[in-house]
């Protein structure tokens, strides 16, 4: 089943004007079968995670239960920060209790040095270049655009006395060359901080832009004027918001969440690959 976030904002609730509680939604929506699971409570909505059909849900709550629905039909998989409302991928791995955390350190900082295309991913094997009779790509348009998100030195910030490192990562992602979805290159912030034992990941920072890939220049998605949620460029929290060009998002957006758990696992097997035992 595709998962989706349902922000509900709590109105007229049948005849009685007070507010209906979650475990009132949850109750209806159990009655129907729909799986509902609730994140937070806020004092005037409640922020929902649930998976079904999401029309039906929308019509059934709109027509019996409340006066608004604050919805965006696109199914996400983003883990959500609920404090800033950013799109962050976080975790703490355990590894041999024998890294101490400057052995750790060291491991993750060679990660970041051994495989520069780690941090220059593309959804296309054959990239532009060679893409360039299906698309209609013009190479010299889009050579200062491909030099603009070079990558070559992934790692930005190198802390050994906190044990922290951070780099930064691009996404070139192809849709198609008719649609509404074109050409995407994502960028985001990876970092790592080692503890003895153990080291914790931040992914964030989503930021896209979205390119004409024949002329290189910028445009939103499906709007006359460059601004708002299908604006050509900004942070990938405000895309969410964009209700045009859903299917075509869709699969940007699960190329994204496929790409940072790649790189997520990449890191794990680095580490088991490389740890050296330091209790001789």
């Amino acid at each position: 089943m595709k998962k989706y976030i349902l922000v509900i904002i709590l109105g007229l609730i049948l005849s009685n004007p007070s507010k209906l509680k979650s475990q009132d939604i949850i109750k209806l929506l159990s009655g129907q079968e729909w799986q509902v699971k609730v994140i937070q409570e806020y004092d005037d909505s409640v922020l929902f995670y649930y998976s079904q059909d999401s029309l039906k849900i929308i019509h059934s709550l709109k027509r019996k239960y409340i006066d608004k629905v604050d919805y965006h039909g696109v199914p996400v998989k983003f883990p959500i920060d609920l404090v800033s409302k950013k799109v962050i991928y976080t975790g703490v791995v355990q590894v041999d209790s024998s890294l101490n955390a400057n052995t750790l350190y060291n491991i993750l900082k060679e990660w970041f040095a051994s495989d520069v295309s780690k941090f220059y991913r593309s959804s296309s094997e054959k990239g532009s270049g060679t893409n360039d009779a299906i698309w209609g790509t013009k190479k010299a348009n889009m050579a200062t655009v491909d030099l603009s998100f070079k990558n070559d030195q992934p790692l930005k910030l190198d802390d050994p006395a906190n044990k922290k490192l951070l780099g930064r990562v691009v996404c070139k992602y192809f849709g198609t060359s008719m649609g509404c979805v074109r050409l995407l290159y994502l960028t985001f912030d990876i970092k790592i901080q080692a503890k003895d034992g153990k080291y914790k990941y931040d992914i964030s920072n989503f930021d896209y832009t979205h390119y004409n890939h024949y002329s290189a220049s910028k445009i939103g998605f499906n709007v006359f004027s460059d601004k708002g949620p299908c604006k050509s460029t900004g942070p990938i929290e405000e895309l969410l918001q964009c209700e045009n060009c859903t299917g075509g998002l869709e699969k940007f957006y699960n190329y994204i969440d496929t790409e940072v758990n790649k790189l997520i696992l990449d890191v794990k097997e680095f580490v088991n690959k490389n740890k050296v035992n330091t209790s001789w």
